[in-house]
């Protein structure tokens, strides 16, 4: 049960869904929304594998030393539905904005402690992933507005959402290994 949950933070699940939701974003002519999309998903997978390289090459600073990797399952999960939530929630009634919010709550938090559970991170490691992806999250949804009546139904979307994770859920993308080969000759001389 725990892989089957951890599995919808892989990347291989998180970018096929980011780029079916930059194309309908971009089929919508929304193209303001397609910009911070596009931005939000790509600054959080730079700004990971840029931590991941510098701590796989110079290592953590002591007090911090549960910090090895920190994870790119909660990182991208907490980007992408997060941000998707926040597409939903411009498509709902006020009164039932919170609710998609909820939802991807939840899906990231059992992302997340998949991780834990299933030894694959340390809990600092899941919290610096949750904050990476949470702080380019944030930075989408802030300000995003009125969704243009060029977008599709919420169903469309959430149709579109579903059907890319059914197709994708179980893959994985191995993204940590090459960082790891990478980490030597790429960093800067550690301090």
């Amino acid at each position: 049960m725990l892989e089957f949950i951890t599995d919808f933070g892989d990347s291989a699940v998180t970018l096929p869904l980011a780029l079916a939701v930059l194309a309908c974003l971009v089929w919508s002519r929304w193209y303001g929304a397609a910009l911070r999309w596009g931005l939000a998903v790509a600054g959080c997978g730079l700004a990971m594998a840029l931590l991941k390289l510098g701590l796989f090459a110079c290592g953590s600073p002591p007090p911090l030393a549960a910090l090895r990797s920190p994870s790119g399952h909660a990182a991208m999960a907490a980007v992408v539905y997060g941000a998707l939530a926040g597409l939903v929630a411009v498509r709902c009634r006020r009164d039932r904005q919170a609710l998609p919010y909820a939802a991807a709550h939840l899906l990231i938090m059992a992302i997340a402690l998949s991780r834990i559970a299933l030894l694959a991170h340390s809990p600092l490691e899941v919290i610096v992933g949750l904050a990476v992806g949470t702080a380019f999250a944030t930075l989408f949804t802030l300000g995003l507005g009125e969704a243009p009546p060029t977008l599709p139904p919420l169903r469309w979307l959430l149709g579109l959402a579903a059907a890319v994770l059914l197709a994708a859920h179980g893959l994985h993308l191995r993204i940590e290994e090459p960082l790891r080969s990478l980490a030597p000759g790429f960093w800067l001389p550690c301090p």
